[in-house]
């Protein structure tokens, strides 16, 4: 049967769901309508278009081009992130994936999207560079530590929902860097990315330093998970600054133990480097400029909050 790569205006989200969970096959891959809907059309607030493979009219595989703006010297540009990329295995084969990545391609082309974005899993990793040319650029640091939960007097911290958007984005503005190269950030666009109904978030924010947390468990050991960590305009946060907002969210999860994701040049990191064969997969931001001779292009920051991840 011949395959065809269409735009799915008007997305079954139903349907979706349940061709993803079962084209990922794994007892710890699940996917739900409304954490899709969330996903595409509020949590990365500039929308996203999802190019879908189909088999005559039924519908066997997907990938997800969620639209960002990248800040470049000053500018915004235009790019997507690849997400929830997935092929049913009847239809797996190279000419499904050609046809697939082909059209994202073209379809960044003909938008003027300058980059494309991903942060794959270890078996997309190759594929990614094979089919659509992205290149390494940011391999994420991932740290752990222990902190005594210790709820700072300089720090206030609070549950994200309970601030309610007009709160939260003003907090969150305050904290945006309008200088930062990489992922624009607002306040608004902060609290859309964290407006999930189904996990709770907290933020934690001292004079310099604001701290985007949530608790977790992973491999049956619960911690406080950092997504962010952003620095007023013209601070230079020191390791003590970020130590004393982590130690007030660890006691307001209480969870001692943090675990931390990213690349931020504004702070001196925290924790200790986990060892490769720990981490949870590449954690690799990969790239592709479509006008790379407009200059070099490097990021100040990119961490958990700028991706789909967890």
């Amino acid at each position: 049967m011949q395959l065809t790569v269409q735009h799915e205006a008007a997305i079954d989200y139903a349907e979706t769901a349940r061709l993803a969970t079962e084209a990922f096959a794994s007892p710890d891959v699940s996917f739900s309508p409304e954490r899709l809907r969330w996903l595409y059309d509020v949590s990365f607030s500039h929308g996203t278009t999802v190019l879908s493979l189909f088999a005559g009219a039924q519908k066997a595989g997907q990938v997800a081009l969620v639209h960002q703006a990248v800040r470049v010297e000053g500018r915004a540009e235009r790019a997507v992130m690849l997400s929830d990329l997935f092929i049913l295995k009847p239809f797996r084969s190279r000419a499904a994936i050609t046809d697939l990545y082909g059209e994202v391609e073209r379809f960044c082309t003909a938008q003027a999207i300058r980059f494309i974005l991903a942060v794959p899993n270890e078996k997309a990793t190759p594929v990614n560079i094979r089919y659509l040319k992205l290149a390494p650029f940011i391999r994420m640091a991932v740290r752990v530590g222990l902190s005594i939960p210790f709820a700072r007097s300089d720090v206030a911290s609070q549950g994200l929902a309970g601030l309610g958007r007009d709160k939260a984005a003003a907090l969150l503005d305050r904290y945006v860097r309008a200088s930062d190269a990489g992922l624009s950030w607002t306040g608004e666009s902060l609290w859309s990315r964290f407006s999930d109904s189904s996990r709770a978030f907290a933020v934690h924010a001292s004079d310099d330093v604001l701290v985007i947390s949530a608790a977790r468990v992973s491999s049956h050991v619960p911690h406080t998970l950092i997504f962010a960590i952003l620095v007023h305009e013209g601070i230079e946060a020191t390791r003590r600054d970020v130590a004393r907002v982590i130690a007030a969210a660890c006691a307001w999860h209480g969870r001692p133990v943090f675990v931390y994701a990213g690349m931020n040049r504004r702070i001196a990191l925290p924790g200790w480097a986990c060892p490769d064969r720990l981490r949870p997969s590449p954690m690799t931001l990969q790239i592709r400029d479509f006008s790379p001779e407009s200059g070099p292009v490097s990021f100040d920051r990119f961490e958990l909050l700028d991706f789909d991840f967890a």
